[in-house]
């Protein structure tokens, strides 16, 4: 599962990112409530045009790049925007 990950310079601490990491990967295995929270989460954070994209980086096997030229999100945005959901995430 870490072939994605990476830790991120943000007030949690990498066991936290690490889990957050983990739950993202298995988004098709959570309760619907849960999978709603993230379809959400993820809408919130990258809006009506990058929103889409940062969901698929953050819940499938698509690689940064990959979402890069998919989605046409610039990669430094991309970045931030998983940044922010870390930084966001509550469950």
């Amino acid at each position: 599962m870490a072939d994605k990950f990476v830790e991120l310079e943000i007030r949690k601490s990498r066991e936290e990112q690490l889990r957050i990491y983990a739950t993202l990967r298995c988004f098709k295995t959570l309760s619907a409530e849960l999978q709603e929270y993230i379809r959400t989460l993820c809408a919130e954070v990258g809006g009506n045009y990058y929103g889409r994209g940062l969901f698929k980086f953050l819940t499938t096997d698509i690689s940064l790049l990959g979402a890069v030229d998919k989605f046409c999100v610039p990669e430094g945005r991309l970045r931030e925007l998983r940044k922010e959901v870390y930084r966001r995430w509550a469950k």
